[in-house]
């Protein structure tokens, strides 16, 4: 059980960006993480939870006694009631360095990290954002890149059938009539009446909004399909993804990941790929062109909807192999080494928990060159370096991307190389 919270009646002077969107402040007996927050401001807070028997404490600002220069007013009314977006507050172009902070913090807190290739984090770690919003609504932020990029959402209806956002840490249901970094093309899907209780998966595929389930008079909006599925565009290819499976959200997400993956790992044509977490084939169908028809490609999903959809997006191509099974368990087994025995590169991309002890131990010992590492959450991706070290590779680059702008997500494309590598500089 949670301790009792504590209340502040002390204004609390607001330190670094933490994981999570948050503030870090101090209090006597407590540390606090404070939404709403910027870092050097002086606010009022009210404790929200707390754990560890109340020597951490969660709060949100109550007041802003002294303001940050990078506080602007956000762009929707539900901010701070809605558990989506915990940054709008945040001027979009210091978005990109809170971010940056988090992420150095977390390389070397927990991943033990103080430079890349000889260069210290505060240099070799930054933070992009892709410019164009298409789709955003709001003129002012569109150059920022920062609204109008969600191409799919999740809404629940609640009892009057109206779409619906969770509160932060809630089960409440917060209407939502307007979401602004939602692309413009899925707006109506916010003020249509959907079936009472029932979670809808909206997404944009070739330019047509689409739902998971029909209204209560059977009909989505007008101009829109139901279906279980969209076709995405994107690497020069079509891909089929399930409305409620995982694609990137961002419109730019899947070229901009290829191609930074591209880019660290440069294949060559006749070299193996192994792409580890491989969902509906993004990374593996990308590669195969570059490494020639006769190449061999493995590429290992455990979700059997993504990976009866991946067959169905690589069935031309004849270097791919496909594998639906649990990555750990796959990596032990006889294909499995003796993939990791001829390979070249190596894709990773897992899950938000990141890869683990036996998948980098595995790795590590395979005959890769190069590991292309695909991170959606910097804790995991710094305990994966940390592991990744402790078998002798380097982390030699780092791309960070703000994919999810006004909320704390970002995503990075890390490349590892083995002890050995000519690509190593010799400082290393």
């Amino acid at each position: 059980m949670s301790a009792p919270l504590h209340v502040f009646d002390e204004a609390i002077r607001l330190g670094g960006p933490a994981a999570g969107g948050s503030c870090v402040g101090h209090a006597p007996d407590t540390t606090l993480f404070v939404r709403g927050g910027l870092p050097g401001e002086l606010v009022t807070v009210r404790a929200t939870g707390s754990t560890r028997g109340g020597r951490i404490t969660f709060a949100d600002v109550v007041e802003v006694i002294e303001a940050s220069q990078h506080r602007v007013t956000p762009p929707c009314p539900l901010t701070g009631v809605c558990g989506g977006c915990d940054l709008q507050h945040v001027a979009p172009s210091f978005q990109l360095e809170w971010k940056a902070q988090v992420l150095r913090d977390q390389l070397q807190r927990i991943g033990g990290i103080e430079a890349i290739v000889g260069v210290p984090l505060y240099q070799a770690v930054t933070v992009t954002r892709p410019t164009s919003a298409e789709g955003s609504n709001d003129a002012a932020t569109a150059d920022d890149g920062a609204l109008g990029w969600r191409t799919r959402v999740a809404v629940d209806a609640d009892a009057a059938g109206r779409a619906c956002f969770h509160a932060h840490r809630s089960d409440h249901l917060v209407p939502v009539a307007h979401c602004p970094v939602v692309v413009a093309e899925l707006q109506a899907g916010f003020g249509h009446r959907w079936p009472s209780g029932q979670r809808v998966h909206l997404a944009l595929g070739q330019g047509q909004p689409t739902a998971s389930a029909a209204g209560d008079d059977g009909r989505a909006p007008n101009g829109w399909r139901v279906a279980g599925t969209v076709t995405r565009e994107a690497a020069g290819r079509r891909w089929r993804v399930a409305v409620d499976g995982f694609w990137q959200a961002h419109r730019e997400a899947p070229d901009l990941l290829v191609a930074a993956v591209r880019r660290v790992l440069a294949p060559q044509p006749g070299e193996s790929v192994l792409d580890l977490y491989s969902g509906v084939g993004l990374f593996a169908g990308s590669l195969a062109g570059d490494v020639g028809a006769s190449a061999r490609v493995a590429a290992v999903e455990g979700d059997e909807r993504a990976a009866r959809l991946a067959r169905r997006n690589l069935h031309d191509l004849p270097g791919v192999r496909l594998h639906h099974g649990g990555v750990r368990r796959w990596l032990g087994s006889p294909v499995g080494r003796e993939v990791l025995a001829g390979v070249d590169l190596v894709v990773l991309d897992p899950p938000r928990a990141g890869a683990g002890r036996e998948v980098v131990a595995a790795l590590a010992a395979s005959s890769a060159r190069a590991v292309a590492y695909v991170a959606c959450d910097g804790a995991s991706l710094a305990r994966d370096a940390r592991l990744f070290h402790q078998q002798g590779w380097s982390l030699a680059s780092l791309a960070a991307f703000d994919l999810f702008g006004m909320s704390h997500h970002l995503e990075a494309v890390a490349l590892f190389l083995p002890p050995d590598s000519e690509l190593l500089p010799p400082t290393l």
